[in-house]
C-alpha cells in the first residue's frame, strides 16, 4: 500500500527536509535578532511588517508542500516570492533608517535572492511535472 501511494504521490511530503524551507528559517532567525535592535516606535511598523513578511516565506513553502494538488502548492510558493520581494522592500527601508548596516543589508538581499531563485526553481519543476 505504501509503495502504491508513494507512486501516486500520495504520501505526506516533509517541508523540513526541503534546503530552502530550512534556509527561509534561519533567514527568518536571523531577522529576529536584527530587528531586537530596531527603535522601540518601530515595534508596530517597520519590526512586525519584516517579521511577518520574512515568516511568511517559510510558511508558505510549508503550508504548498503540504498540498494535495500541485496548483495549490505553485500559489503558496507563488506567495512566498511575493513575500521575499516584501522583505527586500522593508531591509531597503531598514538600510535607508541606518538601522541595519551597508555589509548586513547586503548579506540580507542576498539570502533573499537566493531563497527567491530557489522557490521560482522549485515552482519551474512543478509546473513540469504538471504538463
Amino acid at each position: 500500500m505504501k509503495q502504491i501511494q508513494e507512486e501516486q504521490g500520495m504520501m505526506p511530503k516533509n517541508f523540513q527536509k526541503l534546503q530552502v524551507w530550512n534556509k527561509a528559517m534561519d533567514l527568518t532567525c536571523k531577522i529576529y535578532d536584527i530587528v531586537e535592535r530596531l527603535p522601540r516606535w518601530e515595534e508596530f511598523h517597520l519590526k512586525n511588517q519584516l517579521i511577518r513578511s520574512t515568516s511568511s516565506i517559510s510558511a508558505n513553502i510549508a503550508e504548498g508542500n503540504g498540498q494535495f494538488f500541485k496548483k495549490k502548492e505553485f500559489t503558496h510558493l507563488n506567495i512566498a516570492v511575493g513575500s521575499a520581494n516584501e522583505s527586500i522592500n522593508w531591509i531597503i527601508l531598514a538600510r535607508r533608517r541606518n538601522y541595519i548596516t551597508e555589509d548586513e543589508f547586503q548579506s540580507l538581499e542576498t539570502d533573499y535572492r537566493e531563497i527567491t531563485r530557489m522557490i521560482i526553481a522549485l515552482m519551474r519543476k512543478l509546473r513540469q511535472e504538471t504538463a
